[in-house]
């Protein structure tokens, strides 16, 4: 008979431990005040969660949506790059002018959830020494110099953004890198998850970036060194410098970042100059002119809808109106130098999106849902989920 006398005093033992979890949990309130679902990548805090992180151990952080008992990936970021995380980012999915809730709790014994779907960035030197990031929807890729230093050897080297078509939500750049190492120009055919199908060559691709001066048009050439800050699981972040280029030896910074869920790669461009520059200019390659173009500076956004192979390719940049200049096509007679171009007032940082999207993905049908797809990437940017925390 004694185990039915312990009984109840299990049962008071689970409750009052069941109490003291729920008093030591968070409460996040995410609100989508948008007219369409979102899956986006959302940030809590550090002041946010400063008195919850004086008494529990940061690596037992975990997060669920409510009603729910698996835990999401999560991801320590680092904003200005002192050492120190600002705030801790999650993927939340709220529906259309919705409010959804998480709760935070301190777990040691069970881990948060792993996904093959993830925000990832690798340099590979055998690649042409590509720089390559990806998330579930996209992938993008960049290249250096070769190891020169200078701007004229750099030059040699393509400077454009290159797009990676994807058909998968799981990462690719780690076995398309190693299976080309096996089978040369591997990435170059569509194997069942996407492949590498733009021709880039000498020109800005989809999202490049340069200098407008007097209708011409000078760019970089591959970058001259690089760092990946953030490697996932949520956002990729990576930096990349440029040797001094162009008669105006402008020294270049980019931080490229990607989310979770976005078609778009942020860039953070920061430039000096010996003199002081024209408008930096962003462009897409419009290769053999055939496409069609949608120019909308008012609102900060330009799209060229092109044929790729035996399919349909989307690009897009997206800036704040303010700092644009001019949105133009340049038509030229020399290979990889016709763009669609988007001219900024003279300014030593900017901030830009680019992105893109692959009929075959299965994300849009036809032009019209990658308009909306821009359309609704700027009323984010413009509007973010809105996140607060409280305590139980």
């Amino acid at each position: 008979m004694r185990p039915m006398k312990l009984l109840p005093n299990l049962i008071l033992l689970l409750a009052l431990t069941l109490v003291e979890a729920r008093a030591q949990s968070l409460k996040v309130i995410v609100k989508n005040p948008l007219g369409f679902e979102r899956n986006d990548v959302t940030a809590i805090t550090r002041d946010q969660l400063g008195f919850w992180l004086k008494k529990h151990d940061k690596k037992n952080f975990r997060i669920k949506m409510e009603g729910t008992e698996a835990y999401l990936p999560i991801q320590w970021t680092d904003y200005d790059g002192d050492g120190k995380y600002d705030a801790v980012l999650f993927q939340a999915n709220v529906p259309a002018n919705a409010t959804v809730n998480y709760f935070i709790v301190s777990d040691s014994l069970k881990n948060k959830s792993q996904s093959q779907r993830v925000a990832y960035g690798k340099f590979s030197p055998e690649r042409g020494e590509g720089l390559a990031w990806e998330n579930d929807r996209v992938a993008f890729c960049l290249y250096g110099s070769g190891g020169k230093k200078s701007a004229k050897d750099a030059s040699a080297f393509p400077g454009g953004v290159n797009p990676w078509f994807k058909k998968v939500a799981y990462a690719v750049i780690d076995s398309w890198f190693a299976k080309s190492k096996k089978q040369p120009g591997y990435y170059r055919q569509d194997h069942g998850e996407g492949y590498d199908g733009y021709l880039l060559g000498a020109g800005m691709g989809a999202g490049g970036s340069g200098l407008w001066v007097k209708d011409s048009l000078h760019l970089p050439g591959g970058f001259s060194s690089y760092r990946i800050l953030e490697n996932g699981p949520l956002r990729v972040k990576l930096e990349v410098k440029y040797a001094r280029w162009s008669r105006f030896w402008v020294e270049e910074t980019k931080i490229i970042s990607l989310d979770m869920g976005s078609n778009f790669s942020k860039f953070e461009v920061y430039f000096t100059a010996n003199t002081k520059a024209p408008g930096y200019s962003l462009g897409i390659s419009l290769h053999d002119n055939k496409g069609k173009t949608r120019l909308e500076k008012e609102v900060g956004w330009a799209r060229y809808w092109e044929a790729v192979g035996d399919s349909w390719l989307g690009e897009a940049l997206i800036m704040e109106p303010r700092y644009i200049d001019d949105i133009l096509t340049h038509v030229d007679a020399q290979p990889d130098r016709s763009h669609l171009l988007l001219v900024t007032k003279p300014r030593d940082q900017i901030t830009y999106y680019t992105g893109f999207t692959w009929l075959k993905s299965g994300q849009v049908r036809h032009v019209e849902d990658w308009d909306v797809l821009i359309q609704q990437q700027i009323l984010k940017l413009n509007n973010p989920l809105e996140v607060s925390v409280l305590s139980n």
